[in-house]
This record gives C-alpha cells, sequence and structure tokens, in this order.
C-alpha cells in the first residue's frame, strides 16, 4: 500500500529583480506584434544642443554664428521574437491556462535578456579595454554621458553585479534596482557574458496581448495549455558603448 499524501498548495514564488523589466519601460497591448519584423517610430535626434558666444544679448559682430539644424529619423526595434510556456498535465480540472500564463510571466525575462544580450554583441561599438568590472562601469557611465541624451542603461552581468556591489561601485536600492553613483540604473543579467559591460540609451519592451489556449486529449487523460507573447526591444540612440575587462 503506498504512503499517504497530503496536498497543499505551491511555494509562493517571488518575482525576479533587477533585470530588464525592473529598468525598462514597458509598452503593452502593441497591436499587431508578432505580423511585423521589426517595430518602427519617429525618433528624436540623438544629438545635444549647440553651444554658441552671447545669441543676442552680447556685442559679437555674429551672434550665435551659423544655426544647424537636425532632422527627426525613423528608429527601428531589434526584430520581434515571442515566447512562450506551455505545460501537460493529467486532467483534473486546474486552471492550466491560468499557470501556463504564470509560467510565462515568471521566465519571459530571460528570453528578453538573451535577445538583448544578442543585439549588445553584435550592434556594440569595438570593446574598450578595463582592468576592472568597478573601472568598466565607471567608464560606461562616462560614456553614456557623452554620447545619450535623456536616462541610459548599463548592462552587466549578473554574477558581477553582486561583485561590484560588494566593492561599492554601484548602490543597491533596497527592491532589487541597481544603479551607479550618477543615478544610472543597470541591468544585471546571466545573459550579458562576464567581464563584459555594455551601455545604451534609454530601453523600451513592447509586448503585444497574451495569448492563451487550452485542448484535452482524452484518449491519454491529458490537458495541455499554452501562453504566448510577441516582443520586441526598443534601443533609443542604438550606438551601445562595450567595455572589456582585461585584469
Amino acid at each position: 500500500m503506498a504512503a499517504p499524501i497530503t496536498y497543499v498548495n505551491a511555494p509562493t514564488r517571488g518575482a525576479r529583480r533587477g533585470g530588464i523589466f525592473a529598468v525598462a519601460a514597458v509598452e503593452d497591448n502593441v497591436d499587431r506584434l508578432l505580423m511585423a519584423d521589426v517595430l518602427s517610430w519617429t525618433s528624436d535626434d540623438c544629438d545635444f544642443p549647440v553651444g554658441v558666444p552671447e545669441l543676442c544679448f552680447g556685442e559679437s559682430a555674429d551672434p550665435g554664428g551659423v544655426k544647424t539644424f537636425e532632422g527627426l529619423t525613423t528608429a527601428e526595434s531589434a526584430t520581434v521574437f515571442a515566447a512562450y510556456a506551455g505545460i501537460a498535465c493529467w486532467i483534473d480540472g486546474d486552471d492550466f491556462a491560468g499557470r501556463a500564463r504564470a509560467k510565462l510571466a515568471q521566465g519571459a525575462h530571460k528570453i528578453v535578456e538573451d535577445h538583448a544580450a544578442e543585439w549588445l554583441a553584435a550592434n556594440a561599438g569595438v570593446a574598450l579595454p578595463s582592468e576592472s568590472v568597478a573601472t568598466a562601469i565607471a567608464l560606461a557611465d562616462n560614456y553614456a554621458d557623452d554620447a545619450f541624451p535623456g536616462l541610459p542603461v548599463i548592462w552587466i552581468n549578473r554574477g558581477q553585479a553582486d561583485i561590484a556591489l560588494s566593492e561599492h561601485a554601484v548602490i543597491a536600492d533596497g527592491n532589487g534596482g541597481l544603479w551607479t553613483a550618477n543615478g544610472t540604473p543597470i541591468i544585471a543579467s546571466s545573459s550579458i557574458p562576464a567581464n563584459t559591460v555594455y551601455v545604451t540609451g534609454t530601453v523600451t519592451v513592447y509586448r503585444s496581448v497574451v495569448v492563451d489556449a487550452q485542448a484535452i486529449d482524452q484518449t491519454h487523460n491529458t490537458e495541455y495549455a499554452i501562453a504566448e507573447q510577441g516582443y520586441a526591444i526598443g534601443f533609443d540612440c542604438p550606438q551601445p558603448g562595450r567595455f572589456t575587462v582585461t585584469p
């Protein structure tokens, strides 16, 4: 005779902190997202204002000089992709679609961060050497201040983020968020290779609605459920910097 089993509620699973969804803006319910290869939008140019002497208030013979004007540009996201979570279980009347949705929500960060890491590796400039992770973060912060208007984002290997925190190279806000001393947010992900630090402009994740479906295989007394969602990642001012730690 088999030993008796008592069923209880599953352990509560906490939400992950410090990854892309903790830093990036999220645009939900993007219409027909999975019908496109990429998304496009009208982007403000990424040049800084131009400094000129005196304008009209001084005594210069040519106040302000010859002014330049930058046009708006069309920017594109990284390639649109999708993630899904599928489950199968003995038929017992449970909310399988809800479980599939929960599984997707709890793990989609990994798919999104993997795609972001692939884009960064393919599009970042020549790696600049640094003798430590702390120095690489500092160089990335300085690079961003010179290259990107608005709020930049630093990307770092998740394990090395812990080391950088222990060395006081980054600041933790108590809710899993990491920041440089200058207030630049940090995305910490195992998708980023160790000894590599990236920096980009502002990041936005675009998501479609979640589509779920259930099906029953009566022959095998099994119920299936799947939840699917489309994604694209938008990088403002897509000129990422790359810093490699070579101790």
